[in-house]
């Protein structure tokens, strides 16, 4: 934010507070303190010079026009009050904290510089108001590519409380959602992860939670990957429930009634739900009475070797219900059956990889494997063998050109943060564009392999990590422990430029803590990393303690002085602990100082 913009007496008063005045701290009539007050760089944290050395003292010497509830003219406090008319009220004002932190009564030292604090600070709030509704409404149309030119924020199975899942996963922008379905009593199917502890929730009300949810946070979109383990008349049941609860809204036919040549964009697509899963392409009826078939595509993929021994067209018409398989549009789950047979195959299918089949394809066959997914739709789940529900490392996979990278929402960590992290942009709307060399069928881009070629774009990112603000305590069982906080820059994009670096520690101050450390790193393909910030308590006896994060692609990251507002555990706000930080970016040695002048480099020199 620029503290620059705006009618020019609001930037007079701007600059005037950047300049510094000095200024009376007033209590009473006997405790009067003077204080010279500045507005730094960031156009946010005003500092208040103290001469006190105490580590409290220390703490207060900073506050932030996001802390502030309002600024009051005159004598309008109870210490300003008790002294009207033995100072000037004219010269006098109040800042009004929100939160426990006392107020502070000003007198300046003529009435003009008290008027251009008081105009001065306001301007700032509403700046700092707007910028914030601005970025909460900031979802900007998405540009008319194909599905499969876009990462799509994707859930593996759902959680135990079909409502919990429902606001954790779209509430958060995902766009794909993995529905396992079985056979349930009374000729209801059910949802639950197969032969795990989960709680078995019927289809329907998973279905009737879908709808009233599926556009709540983005409007592009909404994929339901079917894992089907129902009988014929069972999924027969699935079929009606999705056409009567969904209506509209579910996608049956190809748009216009056009015959299929390419895949739709997100935009074409706005307030659509899509349906994955297999697809009876002979629209053959010979269909089992009784048996209970599993048309799982991940199970499929990962046995695809034995299937294609038998006639597939048969096998595959003997496992679905007509009503079900014509829901089936755009996404027709399909087992891999290598690179050279997908290039023979229409758009709309599409193959799911376990975790591991999905890295032995990038690091073996890197180059292959991000020209099928520039043509088709990929979906990664995790292993079989990961049964805590844990997530792998998602940032592989995008390197590779996946699109759908299912993590499980519920479980909060790094790989959630990198998530929650990538589709930070464009307003969380869950379709993030992939970089042009990851969209041609064509490219020579390889995850495994950046020395030179498309997306390889060397570029030296700095980051000085100045101070923080006001930081929580780690340990509250102990009512006198404050943490002893240190601070990491994480770099996670393709292999060659993962990397990560520290400050030193600040012992026993949370509040305030300043370092002043500067850190480096060499990017080759900026395009794909992403910046992780990481606050932890440091322990001489044990792991540190998580304090905070926040992530953030690096073509997000802007130039010049920030605050970087940390995030909990869990993805929800630690509000109002922040690091303020400077960014530089250089490009064989000429500074960048704009997103938009890294994008047109990006674009001009990263094509396939």
């Amino acid at each position: 934010m620029s503290p620059y913009t705006g009618r020019p007496r609001r930037n007079m008063d701007v600059r005037a507070m950047m300049h510094g005045s000095n200024m009376v701290k007033v209590r009473s009539q006997r405790w009067q303190k003077s204080r010279s007050l500045r507005l730094l760089e960031d156009g946010v944290t005003v500092w208040c010079e103290s001469t006190k050395s105490s580590r409290k003292a220390k703490a207060q010497q900073t506050f932030s026009v996001t802390e502030v509830e309002c600024v009051r003219e005159g004598c309008q406090s109870e210490a300003l009050r008790r002294l009207s008319g033995s100072v000037p009220e004219n010269q006098c004002f109040t800042v009004v904290f929100r939160g426990a932190r006392k107020s502070l009564d000003l007198l300046c030292p003529c009435e003009e510089d008290a008027r251009r604090w008081v105009r001065g600070i306001r301007t700032l709030k509403e700046r700092v108001a707007n910028m914030t509704q601005k970025e909460k409404l900031d979802q900007y149309p998405l540009p008319p590519r194909k599905l499969c030119g876009f990462i799509e924020a994707t859930s593996q199975d759902i959680s135990q409380e079909v409502k919990a899942w429902s606001q954790m996963a779209l509430n958060q922008g995902c766009r794909c959602v993995e529905l396992d379905c079985w056979d349930g009593d009374k000729g209801e199917p059910i949802i639950y992860h197969g032969h795990t502890l989960t709680s078995k929730v019927p289809f329907k009300e998973v279905i009737e939670t879908i709808a009233q949810y599926a556009f709540k946070a983005s409007p592009y979109p909404l994929i339901l990957s079917l894992e089907n383990h129902c009988t014929v008349e069972q999924q027969m049941v699935m079929a009606r429930h999705l056409r009567t609860i969904l209506g509209k809204r579910l996608l049956t036919k190809p748009l216009n009634d056009q015959p299929l040549k390419d895949l739709p964009s997100p935009e074409e697509l706005r307030g659509r739900i899509l349906v994955k899963g297999k697809k009876d392409v002979h629209h053959l009826n010979q269909l089992g009475k009784t048996s209970s078939f599993d048309t799982s595509s991940d199970d499929e993929a990962s046995s695809s070797n034995k299937k294609d021994k038998k006639d597939p067209a048969k096998a595959l018409s003997s496992k679905l219900s007509p009503e079900l398989s014509e829901l089936v549009v755009y996404c027709r789950s399909v087992p891999f059956r290598g690179f050279q047979h997908s290039t023979q195959k229409p758009p709309d299918e599409m193959s799911s990889f376990n975790e591991n089949d999905a890295l032995k394809h990038i690091k073996d066959t890197g180059k292959q494997f991000v020209r099928h997914n520039s043509r088709q739709l990929s979906r990664i789940y995790p292993s079989g063998q990961r049964l805590q529900s844990s997530n792998y490392d998602p940032q592989d996979m995008w390197n590779g050109g996946c699109s759908m990278v299912a993590l499980n929402f519920q479980t909060p960590g790094e790989q959630m943060d990198l998530n929650q992290g990538r589709f930070l942009p464009n307003g969380r709307c869950g379709y993030i564009l992939k970089p042009s060399f990851l969209c041609s069928p064509i490219s020579n881009f390889n995850p495994e392999i950046t020395g030179g070629g498309p997306g390889h774009i060397p570029t030296q990112l700095t980051i000085r990590i100045i101070s923080a603000q006001q930081l929580p305590k780690i340990n509250t069982d102990k009512p006198n422990s404050i943490v002893d906080p240190q601070v990491w820059v994480e770099i996670h994009g393709v292999a060659i430029d993962n990397s990560r670096d520290k400050t030193h520690r600040i012992d026993n101050n949370g509040f305030n803590p300043r370092w002043d450390s500067t850190l480096s790193f060499q990017l080759q393909v900026p395009e794909l990393a992403l910046v992780r910030f990481v606050v932890e308590d440091h322990d001489h006896k044990a792991k540190n303690d998580f304090v905070g994060q926040y992530t953030l692609p690096f073509t997000s990251l802007r130039t010049g002085y920030r605050h970087v507002h940390l995030l909990k555990a869990d993805g929800s706000s630690l509000s109002p602990s922040t690091l303020f930080i400077h960014v530089k970016v250089s490009r064989k040695g000429v500074p960048i100082k704009t997103v938009s002048e890294r994008m047109a480099l990006a674009k001009s020199e990263g094509k396939a």
